[in-house]
Formats: structure tokens, sequence, C-alpha cells
């Protein structure tokens, strides 16, 4: 606990090992409940890494997990799929903002 006060981070990851516990006992359920309330008690990012299944998912957003990681959400890309991916994303969401902005002065 002295490490949370004196190291200077915005957001703390939650280990895949606890990921894949958490519906083994009552306790896994507890321990990660009490880390997403203890970070967020904190002002600070809750990331689940290793989210494989629904469930997963469904019980780590029930509970205010902030970020997700893992092969339910994507399976690991190259660096140049990410470039390409934020390049299009980039030109979609601009071309659409300027439609917008051009409907409302033509």
């Amino acid at each position: 606990m002295t490490y949370l006060r004196q190291i200077a981070f915005d957001n703390i990851k939650i280990d895949k090992s606890f990921i894949d516990g958490i519906f083994g006992t009552e306790n896994d359920h507890k321990i990660v409940g009490t880390i997403v309330n203890l970070v967020h008690n904190l002002e600070m990012v809750v990331i689940a890494e290793g989210v494989e299944t629904k469930k997963q998912y469904e019980y780590l957003k029930q509970i205010g997990t902030d970020i997700f990681q893992g092969f339910m959400i994507s399976e690991p890309i190259t660096e140049e799929a990410i470039k390409a991916f934020i390049t299009m994303f980039y030109k979609i969401s601009k071309s659409r903002r300027m439609d917008v902005l051009a409907s409302k002065y033509v």
C-alpha cells in the first residue's frame, strides 16, 4: 500500500490471472470488486487485462471497470494495422464532421 502513495500514475491494470479466476470462488469476485473500488476511490482508471469471455466482460462492466483488454475485444494486431485503423478512423470522423458542418451552412 505504501507504493500507492509514492508512485505517480493514473491507472491500474488488473492482471489476467485475476480475470481468469473471477468466477472460481466468492472471494475471487470480492477481490476484483475491491480492486475496482479502491482504484476508483483513488480517482484512477481500472484496466482489465485478459478479458476473453462475454461473462467476464459483463461482470467487469457491471462493477465499473473502465477499459478492457483481451481476445474478447480484439486479437493482437500489428503496429502497421493500428496505424492504418487510426488513419482510416480519423478520415471517416473528419469527413462526417465536415458533412455536419456543411449541412448546417448550405
